[in-house]
């Protein structure tokens, strides 16, 4: 069993606050000035409507601490990609009507990014940060910004608990993206395959990474990698971590990325 969350940190106002954020799980990872991951934890199957999940994150004095930069990646099923911008149209994109919805032009294309935050998710927020500033992206903003410039044809997966994103990107720019929710290593290959089918990804000269909580004795990585051949962990030498002999800096990517969008 993964071993998510660690604790390495102080309090300091030159650190980094990260969240990522499910439908149904939070997480937040503090960095310190250098970039180097102190601490991680783990909200896992909370509802964000329900008034003890609130009560749990306020009493976290964490996420009340100053910090130098706040990031928040939300990690949603409902993404919409479009070529152009269009404030009124988010109205009426479905599964968007009745959440916060936000848009962003995606790096290096002329892309705009749709998606939706709950109420309950911004009210969430909102009560942890009160009047601080902090910056919200979507995955596959922080995605796009990751893997700007790389022009050879790539499929990237990333694994949180319950949700698995698809990210496909050629000549340097989005060609495809989807989140899901799944309960077995066959539903992402299901989903996996039919995203490399549709965007005619060549499953044995393509670049194929795999980021998240995931091992290579797992089964989900050997289902993946009998059918796709050649899965290698995302691995980078700029993720830094204190903590090495239980973490990985791959169960943390969507924290990685999504520090990196701070202005």
């Amino acid at each position: 069993m993964l071993q998510r969350d660690f604790n390495l940190s102080g309090n300091n106002p030159l650190y980094h606050l990260s969240l990522s954020m499910t439908i149904d799980q939070l997480n937040y990872a503090i960095f310190d000035n250098k970039g180097i991951l102190l601490k991680h934890k783990t909200y896992s199957n909370i509802s964000f409507n329900a008034a003890d999940t609130l009560e749990l994150i306020k009493s976290n004095p964490d996420l009340h601490d100053k910090y130098d930069k706040i990031t928040v990646t939300a990690l949603t099923c409902n993404t919409h990609q479009l070529s152009f911008k269009d404030e009124q149209i988010a109205k009426i994109i479905p599964n968007l009507e009745f959440k916060n919805v936000r848009v962003e032009k995606l790096p290096g294309c002329m892309v705009y990014n749709y998606y939706g935050l709950t109420p309950a998710q911004t009210g969430i927020l909102n009560t942890i940060f009160n009047n601080e500033n902090y910056q919200v992206h979507n995955f596959v903003f922080a995605l796009s910004t990751y893997f700007i410039g790389l022009q050879q044809p790539l499929l990237h997966i990333h694994l949180e608990q319950k949700l698995a994103s698809i990210y496909i990107q050629k000549n340097g720019s989005l060609q495809f993206f989807n989140s899901y929710g799944y309960k077995t290593a066959n539903d992402i290959l299901y989903f996996v395959l039919a995203a490399c089918k549709l965007n005619d990804i060549n499953l044995q000269n393509d670049q194929k990474t795999i980021s998240g909580w995931i091992e290579k004795d797992s089964e989900i990585y050997n289902v993946l990698n009998r059918y796709l051949g050649n899965l290698d962990v995302l691995r980078d030498d700029a993720f830094l971590i204190e903590e090495k002999s239980k973490h990985q800096p791959h169960y943390y990517f969507a924290h990685y990325i999504g520090k990196s969008c701070a202005l």
